[in-house]
């Protein structure tokens, strides 16, 4: 028996598997799940084989990879550290030579490796130092079972001491320093002592790690020759892998970015650095120390699309990770195929603005397509306007926002519903940007030519219109938040300090593709405004309004769209209110300038009737009985655009 539960969570779990296969990875074109992962190298794109020619064969010390937030950076690496290059670690123990590990034996670079994610170091924000102590740990760690005492302070140590006058080889020369003034001919636990001590200068300490993994890299080296006796391998190259650099603080980013900088060289370990375009903007560029890198992930549609179609062509992989009645399967896996058709075009349209260049935005909206239940799906008048609805709510009977939320309401600045003009603030953001000139940071990062304003300009701009700065902070950092980033910022992730708040004149602030979809396109879709209405009637100026028409609602088309009128209605009433009060301070020329010259609600409201309109006569047209119920909102949606254009031209002075 099929189930009719309204909500189906067995649909949901095999979601997942489709959406977030384990071990999925996204390369250009393509992603590919487990079952046909391998380490050959044809199955690589243009891109992931120069990258991998990079990793194998560092160019220069430092490797900049620069991407968008959730555009594949993070999955590309680490499918290429572990297929092609790793399993994670390269240099094993004793107890598991490369014999018998499950590295492949075909690779022709053998890499000493170290691995850290940010994201997932959870430091201490007020001590910037705990960075690079987690860098210099990681690779202490990396070569403990490599190098013993006497090796490296007997061994290497001399080795530094008779390279300390070879001023040519200024790495030795940084380092060596201070160990030839402290030490002569000193035994081993003297110089271990003097060590401990020396250690404590986190920028000494990092140059000198660089300069050990050099050396044991060093072919000529009797400690690499012990390295392939011992483990059947010899090392050639060394990487140091620095990912989600944005995820520590702005004061901590540049700190060790400077550091690394600082204490890489050409002959050392190569440091791979992973972060934002808007990060790498900030921190500036030293084209002599590093090769920067472009990220070119496949675009969030290509991924979604495929991962789907993988599950069309092998259902029966991902049935055996749910248990689903033999109906539920065939109802979901014939509505898979529908989506992937051209009558669900408006779907996709939905995915490629909502999700920008995000893959995991795009992964996490896609569920929706598996969290309607088999009653719902198997109803006739399903079209794909109610699948971009499932994928807004995520399933749920309404939509609610939340830090989490995959779609952004950009008419609520939740925790300030007291002020109702702060229905207005998320837009004004977007439209001040929009407006602004796209400017490119760098002609090699495409991502980076974004639309961008410094912060103190827009906050300035937004305190001229009555807003309370903590009511801009709010909204910046609830549409900067990383699970749907309409803006992003080339300083913090999120503004929680006052005083950081107000001292952080000369950071920018960027509008990104989701935001640019949002200002230009969802703003104005049926399905979005309507899914949002009552998330926004946390407002109790729209709750007295609007509150007992919501109430009320059966599910019939004609009360929908009435609500919708009402609350495009309210929302105009606002705009016209904030705009007049706004012009007698400044004059319309200054507001045209910075937000155009027609007012957003006018365009809202003229854009949505004409959707409107269209759904209205289909409906009118099936259900002919309806006729003049549908023909009475219809009349009220004409009436209200001709209100809001006469009202924008009336204001502003410009003709619609």
């Amino acid at each position: 028996m099929v189930s009719t539960s309204p909500y189906n969570s067995l649909y949901e779990n095999l979601g997942m598997h489709v959406l977030f296969p384990k071990d999925a990875h996204s390369r250009r074109n393509y992603v590919f799940h487990k079952a046909l992962e391998g380490k050959r190298y044809s199955y690589l794109g243009s891109y992931e084989r120069n990258l991998l020619g990079k990793f194998l064969s560092p160019p220069l010390p430092v490797i900049c990879i620069v991407g968008d937030i959730g555009s594949g950076k993070t999955t590309t690496i680490n499918h290429l550290l572990k297929y092609y290059i790793v399993k994670k670690k390269f240099i094993p123990t004793k107890s598991e030579p490369v014999a018998s590990s499950s590295t492949t034996k075909s690779l022709v670079k053998r890499v000493l490796l170290g691995h850290i994610d940010f994201r997932q170091s959870h430091l201490d924000e007020s001590k910037e130092n705990l960075a690079i102590n987690v860098i210099v740990d990681e690779m202490r760690a990396r070569i403990t079972n490599i190098i013993d005492d006497r090796e490296e302070f007997v061994t290497f140590w001399d080795y530094l001491n008779t390279q300390f006058n070879n001023m040519e080889d200024w790495g030795v020369a940084k380092v060596a320093r201070r160990l030839v003034a402290q030490f002569s001919d000193r035994g081993m636990e003297a110089r271990k002592k003097l060590f401990e001590e020396l250690t404590k200068d986190l920028d000494w300490y990092l140059s000198y790690l660089v300069l050990l993994w050099r050396y044991i890299l060093d072919p000529s080296n009797s400690i690499n020759k012990k390295i392939q006796q011992d483990f059947g391998a010899e090392i050639e190259t060394g990487l140091i892998i620095l990912d989600n650099l944005d995820s520590l603080p702005a004061r901590i980013q540049r700190h060790v970015y400077d550091m690394v900088l600082h204490s890489a060289h050409q002959r050392g370990p190569a440091f791979v650095i992973v972060m934002r375009s808007e990060t790498f903007s900030r921190l500036g560029r030293a084209d002599l120390v590093f090769d920067l890198v472009s990220h070119e992930g496949p675009k969030p549609i290509e991924v979604v699309k495929d991962r789907l179609e993988m599950f069309v062509s092998n259902p029966s992989i991902f049935f055996s990770k749910v248990r689903l009645e033999e109906a539920e399967k065939d109802t979901i896996l014939s509505f898979v195929k529908r989506t992937l058709t051209k009558e669900y075009y408006p779907l996709e349209k939905f995915l490629v603005s909502s999700s920008g260049n995000s893959i995991r935005l795009g992964s996490i909206l896609s569920q929706g397509i598996f969290l309607l239940s088999p009653s719902q799906i198997n109803r006739q008048e399903l079209t794909p306007y109610f699948v971009i609805r499932s994928c807004i709510s995520q399933g749920k009977p309404l939509y609610s926002w939340n830090p989490r939320s995959p779609v952004e309401n950009i008419l609520r600045v939740s925790d300030y519903e007291a002020n109702p003009e702060t229905i207005l603030l998320k837009i004004r953001i977007l439209q001040y940007l929009f407006k602004s000139p796209v400017v490119s940071e760098s002609e090699t990062i495409p991502s980076s030519r974004w639309k961008r304003s410094l912060l103190s300009e827009i906050r300035n701009t937004l305190i001229t219109l009555d807003y309370d700065s903590g009511e801009i902070r709010e909204a910046i950092n609830q549409m900067i938040r990383n699970e749907c980033q309409l803006l992003t910022s080339n300083g913090e992730n999120v503004y929680t300090d006052k005083w950081q708040w107000d001292h952080s004149d000369s950071e920018t602030i960027f509008l990104t593709k989701i935001g640019e979809a949002y200002i230009s396109d969802l703003l104005f879709s049926v399905d979005y405004l309507q899914e949002i209405i009552f998330d926004t009637l946390a407002y109790p100026g729209l709750s007295m309004k609007l509150g007992s028409y919501a109430q009320q609602q059966s599910g019939q088309l004609s009360e929908k769209f009435d609500l919708l009128h009402r609350f495009l209605r309210t929302v105009h009433d606002v705009d016209c209110a904030q705009t007049k009060r706004m012009l007698k301070k400044l004059g319309p020329s200054w507001f045209i300038e910075k937000f155009g010259g027609r007012l957003i609600s006018s365009i809202m409201i003229v854009r949505i009737t004409e959707s409107a309109l269209r759904i209205l006569t289909t409906a009118k047209e099936r259900y002919p009985r309806s006729a003049p119920y549908y023909d009475d909102v219809m009349s009220s949606y004409q009436s209200l655009t001709t209100l809001a254009k006469n009202n924008s031209e009336e204001i502003l002075g410009v003709e619609y």
